[in-house]
């Protein structure tokens, strides 16, 4: 994929000299001159009874517990593939990235939700992207809380990646109190430059979104916007600078 498909701009002229920096804009379904990218992947994953199904079709990436009562957790996963980006680039030295979500939803009293690094035994998870009719089925070679790739390879760390140093860092990239967002509004993530030229250079697995004292008691929930989601501006933006 060219650079101009990423929605690259310069902000210095020249194609990457020492002395420039460069900015990328990432966004599922993002048209420039033609081209567009579809390098963003992210999934549901449900416990208990739901834990075998896949849910990689919707519009809205959940984190929480509920809804209606019905004792489930809901951690979500998301990535972008950097693979595509121009050489040049991937072997830049990341300044900084920083990662925009849109709340569609709270519900419930507030907690606090946090978002790990995917550790790299875990970075191969796959999302069924179709029109949605097999949302929540149970469907081979994809992910689900119980499988990285269902029926076949179980996720390091345990099931839904396990507890933190397990199948995902031991410390959060972010942690915020639902009780600060509202609907309608974006949440921007600063994370760590070290994090982002790792997965320039290797495995990405992206990041997982968890509630941080899961109790799968009540209903409480967050809802950010997917890359499927039909509003272009609801969808998640990766941005990166390089030096």
């Amino acid at each position: 994929m060219r650079a101009a498909a990423l929605g690259l701009t310069l902000l210095a002229a020249g194609l990457f000299p020492q002395e420039s920096a460069a900015q990328i804009q990432l966004a599922q379904g993002e048209v420039v001159e033609g081209e567009v990218y579809h390098g963003v992947r992210d999934v549901i994953l449900i416990n208990g009874d739901f834990g075998g199904r896949h849910y990689g079709a919707g519009s809205t990436i959940w984190v929480g517990s509920g809804p209606r009562g019905d004792a489930s957790l809901r951690r979500s996963l998301l990535a972008f593939d950097l693979d595509s980006l121009p050489a040049e680039m991937r072997q830049g030295k990341v300044q900084r990235a920083r990662l925009k979500l849109h709340c569609v939803q709270v519900s419930g009293e507030p907690f606090v939700w946090q978002m790990y690094a995917v550790s790299a035994e875990n970075a191969v998870w796959t999302q069924e992207k179709d029109d949605g009719s097999r949302e929540g089925k149970a469907m081979e070679n994809v992910s689900s809380w119980n499988y990285r790739l269902n029926f076949y390879q179980r996720w390091s760390g345990g099931e839904g990646l396990g507890e933190p140093g397990g199948g995902y860092a031991e410390t959060p990239l972010h942690e915020a109190s639902t009780g600060s967002v509202q609907a309608g509004s974006d949440v921007e993530v600063e994370l760590p430059p070290e994090v982002v030229q790792g997965w320039l250079g290797g495995a990405n697995g992206g990041v997982l979104m968890r509630m941080q004292d899961e109790d799968g008691e009540s209903e409480r929930f967050i809802r950010f916007g997917a890359s499927e989601n039909p509003k272009p501006r609801a969808r998640p933006v990766l941005e990166i600078e390089f030096e």
